[in-house]
């Protein structure tokens, strides 16, 4: 692992698939525990035009039931980034959303109070417009 941060991310790959065959069928008993960790860490690091050629070297040194298992590993890393990203953007326009519903309830209210219309846009930061369509609403 002191190699990790090298630069030929393919190269250590090869490198580590031919020289501990011993330990990779160690770590095949325990379901690939290291192998995917690595694989995970590693992945990262490697840039999009290289991930093709990752696979290939890993799919060069593994049986083809084992090749399936570790390529799915692969496949769930990025399905659980995406769904991580969906679902902070998702979060994000709930709140975004969540504000713009309070600052119209606030100046609903203020409009019910019939406040001045240029005070109510100053403090909630809604234009004359938006407050007189809010207006025409209650």
């Amino acid at each position: 692992m002191k190699y990790i941060h090298a630069r030929d991310m393919l190269g250590l790959w090869d490198k580590f698939m031919n020289e501990f065959t011993e330990a990779i069928m160690i770590d095949k008993e325990n379901g690939y525990i290291y192998l995917k960790s690595f694989l995970w860490y590693t992945d990262a690091l490697v840039i999009e035009d290289q991930q093709q050629e990752l696979g290939r070297i890993i799919n060069k040194h593994l049986a083809a039931s084992e090749k399936d298992n570790i390529m799915r590993t692969i496949a769930q890393k990025y399905i659980d980034e995406g769904m991580e990203i969906g679902r902070l953007e998702g979060m994000e326009k709930g709140i975004e959303r969540g504000i713009e519903r309070g600052i119209e309830k606030a100046a609903t209210n203020m409009l019910k109070q019939k406040l001045d219309l240029k005070l109510i846009a100053q403090v909630t930061g809604l234009s004359v417009t938006e407050l007189n369509k809010l207006q025409a609403n209650i």
